[in-house]
């Protein structure tokens, strides 16, 4: 039965690596310019673009602990009925938005608002996959608590940045470069913040 849960967790994490795969080749297609002289790529969605690269490699690593640890490392009673199928869903749906999201790299806001949407999904999940996929016994705050508490603090920085803009005269198309700065700022602290809080999570102890 585990074998079976095992193999069945790895056909997953395939088609969730396809997905992520899609998104970050969208983005690299949306931002690179083959004929364009000198630079060969847009220079006002560089930000963004790093913006994309820098949150999809935290949630894709954290994705695939997550299915590891919970479906291949913990025993199985400590697993609820149908919680995988409704895991993979919603990290399934997650990586569709980060494809969404790779789309609008020319539009700053709709890429924030698109990033946002994908940090409080994601942190509706961590409260989900906390409280209702498994049975918790173990002390002390789990990684999906945390980057539940991260995303929400990065969502709510990003948000007060595109409602604040507006005030300032920069509409969807106007200041791509300096905002995109400012949010490359904003998700690699929050990326930092997370792997440096669930370091052994990431990497564990053996």
């Amino acid at each position: 039965m585990k074998i079976a849960r095992q193999n069945i967790v790895t056909n997953l994490k395939q088609l969730y690596a396809v997905m992520i795969g899609v998104a970050l080749s969208l983005a690299l297609m949306e931002t690179v310019v083959a004929n364009q002289r000198p630079l060969p790529f847009k220079i006002e969605q560089v930000p963004l673009l790093g913006c994309l690269i820098v949150l999809l490699v935290p949630f894709y690593h954290g994705a695939l602990r997550h299915l590891d640890f919970t479906y291949s490392e913990k025993s199985s009673n400590q697993i609820r009925a149908g919680a995988l199928l409704i895991d993979f869903l919603i990290l399934f749906a997650q990586a569709c938005v980060f494809v969404i999201a790779a789309a609008f790299l020319g539009d700053v806001f709709a890429f924030s608002w698109t990033i946002v949407i994908l940090l409080v999904t994601d942190s509706l999940w961590g409260l989900l996959a906390h409280f209702a996929f498994t049975h918790r016994q173990d002390k002390g705050l789990k990684p999906e608590i945390r980057w539940t508490i991260i995303n929400l603090i990065t969502a709510a920085l990003m948000a007060s940045l595109m409602l604040l803009l507006p005030l300032f005269g920069v509409d969807g198309w106007q200041g791509n470069s300096s905002t995109g700065i400012v949010l490359l700022i904003f998700v690699t602290c929050r990326t930092i913040i997370d792997y440096w809080w669930c370091w052994r999570f990431y990497y564990p102890i053996a």
